[in-house]
């Protein structure tokens, strides 16, 4: 698998989304990296024990979302 970025224009986005195959293709945008980055840290700190780790329904909420659109 390869990463690529690429700059389109925003009334583009939506248009390029539909063409895109969604068995072989999938985007990564900033939202999705910066969910990537606090569920990293989430998972470092209850493994090193340094927070408790509690999940909220709106957390959970939040987690279902995202892994939705991965």
């Amino acid at each position: 698998m390869k990463t690529v970025e690429i700059k389109i224009d925003d009334d583009f986005y939506d248009e390029l989304l539909s063409m895109l195959p969604k068995n072989r293709a999938s985007v990564v945008d900033d939202n999705f990296l910066e969910h990537q980055k606090v569920l990293q840290e989430e998972l470092e700190n209850y493994k090193n024990e340094n927070l408790p780790f509690t999940l909220y329904q709106s957390s959970i909420d939040k987690t279902n979302k995202w892994l939705e659109r991965v």
